[in-house]
């Protein structure tokens, strides 16, 4: 499956993000004839918060943190069971699960500790988010040095 950004215009039609454009209408081009389902998500509605996150902390938490996680997860040993109807197998855990196990164990950052997912976070929730994140690396004894976020100069 691919994905595709765009912008919708005021007459109702997609505009193509330049570096998606071409390889979008390429991509269709070559299923010419077939049924399509097409999934809307507005990406820019889970931005509107006045203190929205920022690309650092999610890039922080995306592309070091989960992963990291995730691989200290599988060398544990943690599974998931897949399940499709009678039948049932254990597999190592995948990264949404882990994803999944880091919010609910890392979620409570909401007013009176209300539990948040990392999307409903803003600037000071996910700020506690990743605080709590890096609690849970402490306790599955992760080389936290390894974890810490470089900061720009």
């Amino acid at each position: 499956m691919k994905d595709f950004v765009g912008v919708v215009t005021a007459e109702g039609n997609i505009s193509w993000v330049v570096k998606h454009g071409e390889a979008c209408v390429e991509y269709l081009k070559g299923h010419a004839g077939e049924f399509i389902r097409v999934y809307f998500e507005f990406v820019n509605k889970k931005f509107k918060k006045k203190n929205p996150k920022t690309a650092p902390q999610l890039g922080y938490y995306w592309a070091l943190l989960l992963p990291e996680i995730h691989k200290q997860l599988i060398a544990d040993g943690h599974t998931t069971m897949i399940k499709f109807g009678t039948v049932e197998k254990e597999v190592p855990i995948s990264i949404e699960d882990a994803h999944e196990a880091v919010t609910a164990l890392s979620g409570n950052v909401g007013e009176n500790g209300r539990h948040m997912r990392l999307s409903d976070c803003g600037l000071h929730e996910c700020v506690k988010w990743l605080d709590n994140v890096m609690d849970l690396a402490v306790h599955l004894e992760m080389d936290i040095e390894s974890l810490q976020a470089v900061r720009p100069k």
